[in-house]
């Protein structure tokens, strides 16, 4: 499954647009609360946390830049009692 912060038909980055179309032809699917066109702008980086997490039977965090939205999925699955769990250090990390 894919969650987009943006209409289904703007995959970001642009870039993912081959992965999109690979879980499709899997048989996953790709989800976004917005209309098709709907740019991907930061605001709509938090409202998909918050879906992640109600989508989620646990919310898994590892290390993430500041600017991120690793915190708001954090901060959403807290609200609606998800348990939440932290990987320290960078997930290419062989430790």
């Amino acid at each position: 499954m894919v969650v987009t912060a943006g209409g289904l038909d703007r995959p970001y980055p642009s870039a993912h647009a081959a992965l999109f179309e690979r879980v499709v032809e899997g048989g996953g699917l790709l989800v976004s609360q917005y209309p098709l066109g709907a740019a991907p702008i930061s605001v709509r980086f938090r409202h998909r946390s918050a879906l992640l997490a109600a989508l989620s039977t646990a919310v898994v965090v590892v290390e993430a830049a500041a600017r991120s939205s690793a915190l708001s999925a954090v901060h959403a699955a807290q609200a609606i009692a998800r348990p939440v769990f932290a990987a320290p250090g960078p997930v290419t990390s062989t430790c």
